[in-house]
């Protein structure tokens, strides 16, 4: 379909606001009672979209719908509206748009199909010139000459010159007169006279064999003289009493297909008709139009060079240059680029490039942002293989080797501080009657006799005997060498392996996923968002994920730091190794908070994916805990036991 039909439609984008926001209502059309979709603005809050039947807040209030953030694009909103309605009004409020590089190639696209407008219009305009230009050839062809048509006017007669309809009525009147009833028509005559048709030469031709008959006189040739009947004898039969007019009206031609005869409107509709000359000139100007319209946003252009990627009056437009463009670009020479402009540059956007490394910035209230560099995907697999083996390298070298090496928790209890309160199974009642510290059956053994003790050997080694440290070869030298206290404990006191789950409300059984859902950022539990963290601390967090057959796409844990609470912009995302569809294993990930990032919300579930489609995980074992090592999944203390003092009947699952 071709324009008016299909063309291109852009919603106006809104400048983001420093103070206040701005409301924005949209009419949704549901099919089948759903309707899904992006809202057209972006960073809408979403504590503030409404759904209802009616405009401006009114009729039956939408309680059923979704609404989920991209992580691609996170200033973007997807919903999924449910109702009986076939039309529903979203309210909702932004700080204003976005500028993409979506919306530049759909301008892009937009300005391609316009050039091929023009060029099937221009086709479709020179088939039409021609063929009225036939047309014009055939209707000089066939258009009546002047001549012919004045010479034929010519013989019309004017109105003036024959009785109207009125005057003939009259004129026949007049000669019937007070004619008798036998003789008032023309066939009552005719069957008068005899039906001669030639009757007055009958009654001519008898006259002029008689003489008039005169009073006093008899008949005579001389009554009716030679000339009178030589005048009366030139008179045609038939003849009347006529006036041959000197012009005739036009109506009495009889036109022919050869010729025919033009009025004034036909006459007017030709000379309104456009000249091939004409209608070529327009069609020329409308090319160059459209032409100079796509240069203005730097289409067609063939070489700009020089340009200053700062310059406040850059057009929007494609562009190669070299000034104030990002530095550590490789190689030497042009710059390529677009620049898209917005409010006289006020708020702008750039995005350049060479031997494919891509920078891009953007501007607000004329100020522009630093350059930064979009990672490619090799360079970005080589930094996380990078990453991964220091990680591993670091964790081998801080490995504890024993028990005594672990921090103990502050909210477990140790051998020394129950003390001699007894525990396990021996209980001190049962075991310690006397209350002197000592197991009672120790105490038999200390006075059994020696042929008492049973097992005992038949011989014995040599006694011991002591011997001073410099009687030991090379002791001195071991002991010397060894760490000391203090600086084992500044070793222990180094290394950092969490233990204890920092996320409350998981299990060691399975639990199931299952939702069709767009980019599947899914936190498995309220507690896991914003939790407050500070740059440098490292954290591991590791998850059991079964991913379904039916799924298509790997899914992973992901952890999300971000500046503030409740906002998804600046943040820095981690991802753990995927699981594959169809299969089952451990998501796991460490990482360091980097700075200027304070909240850490912990997304279970993660799909890399924009499509809506099925998908079932199961999961269980969910634990974050500080250091670089990851613990077999323990429950969060919270979980576990009330917090506050530990009692005996407590510890012994009384």
């Amino acid at each position: 379909m071709t324009y008016p039909q299909s063309i291109d439609h852009f919603v106006d984008k809104l400048n983001k606001k420093q103070d206040g926001v701005y409301v924005i209502e949209e009419e949704l059309q549901l099919v089948g009672g759903i309707y899904e979709g992006y809202l057209e603005h972006d960073n809408a809050r979403n504590e503030s979209v409404q759904f209802y039947t009616g405009p401006k807040l009114t009729g039956s209030k939408v309680d059923s719908y979704f609404i989920s953030t991209p992580s691609e694009t996170p200033w973007k909103r997807h919903v999924k509206v449910f109702s009986d309605a076939d039309v529903v009004y979203v309210t909702y409020e932004t700080i204003g748009d976005q500028v993409e590089a979506e919306d530049i190639n759909r301008l892009q696209d937009s300005m391609t199909a316009t050039q091929e407008e023009v060029d099937r219009y221009k086709s479709e305009n020179d088939r039409t010139v021609d063929e009225i230009d036939i047309r014009l050839t055939d209707v000089e062809d066939t258009k009546a000459e002047k001549t012919y048509v004045d010479t034929e006017l010519n013989k019309k007669y004017d109105k003036d010159q024959v009785y109207t309809k009125e005057e003939v009525l009259q004129k026949i009147e007049d000669i019937i007169d007070a004619a008798p009833e036998a003789l008032d028509t023309l066939g009552k005559i005719a069957r008068a006279l005899d039906e001669d048709p030639d009757f007055a030469a009958t009654v001519t031709n008898s006259l002029a064999e008689k003489v008039d008959k005169v009073v006093g006189k008899g008949l005579s040739t001389e009554d009716f003289t030679t000339a009178e009947k030589g005048k009366l004898a030139g008179v045609e039969a038939g003849a009347n009493k006529y006036t041959h007019p000197s012009t005739h009206p036009a109506d009495m031609i009889t036109e022919t297909p050869n010729k025919r005869f033009s009025s004034d409107v036909e006459k007017a509709s030709w000379n309104a008709k456009e000249t091939p000359l004409g209608a070529q000139s327009k069609a020329d100007k409308a090319e160059q139009n459209a032409i100079e319209w796509a240069k203005g946003f730097g289409l067609g252009a063939s070489d700009i060079r020089g340009i200053d990627w700062n310059d406040d009056s850059l057009a929007t437009g494609f562009y190669n240059g070299i000034d104030n463009a990002p530095g550590g670009l490789p190689g030497n020479g042009t710059i390529y680029g677009v620049h898209i402009n917005r409010n006289n540059n006020a708020y702008a956007f750039q995005m350049v490039g060479r031997a494919s490394r891509f920078f891009f910035r953007t501007r607000e209230n004329r100020v522009w942002g630093s350059w930064i560099e979009l990672e490619t995907t090799n360079g970005a697999q080589t930094k996380a293989n990078a990453a991964e083996t220091n990680a591993k390298s670091y964790a081998d070298s801080i490995k504890p080797t024993k028990v005594s090496q672990l921090t103990n928790d502050e909210n477990y209890v140790t051998q020394s501080e129950l003390g001699n309160a007894g525990y396990g199974d021996m209980t001190k009642a049962v075991y310690d009657k006397n209350n002197n510290g000592k197991v009672d059956a120790a105490e038999t053994a200390d006075s059994v006799p020696w042929a008492g003790v049973t097992g005992r050997p038949s011989t014995f080694p040599p006694s011991s005997h002591p011997h001073i440290i410099g009687n030991i070869t090379g002791l001195q030298d071991a002991l010397d060498s060894k760490e000391t206290p203090a600086g084992a404990q500044a070793k222990i006191d180094a290394i950092e392996i969490g233990g204890r789950n920092l996320l409350k409300n998981t299990s060691d059984e399975f639990k199931t996923y299952d939702r069709t859902h767009g980019w599947g950022d899914w936190d498995s539990d309220r507690s896991h968002l914003d939790m407050p963290v500070q740059p440098g601390e490292t954290y591991t967090v590791k998850v059991c994920l079964k991913s379904n057959s039916i799924n298509s796409k790997n899914v992973y844990i992901m952890a999300r730091l971000t500046e503030s609470r409740g906002s998804s912009t600046p943040r820095n995302d981690f991802y753990g190794n995927p699981i594959t569809p169809n299969s089952e294993g451990y998501s796991e990930l460490t990482f360091t908070v980097p700075a200027n990032r304070y909240y850490l919300t912990i997304n279970t579930i993660r799909f890399n994916s924009n499509e809506y489609e099925r998908n079932i995980v199961h999961f269980k074992e969910l634990k974050l805990e500080k250091g670089h090592k990851a613990t077999d999944w323990t429950p969060a203390p919270e979980d576990m036991m009330p917090a506050g003092p530990i009692t005996w009947n407590q510890l012994k699952g009384v």
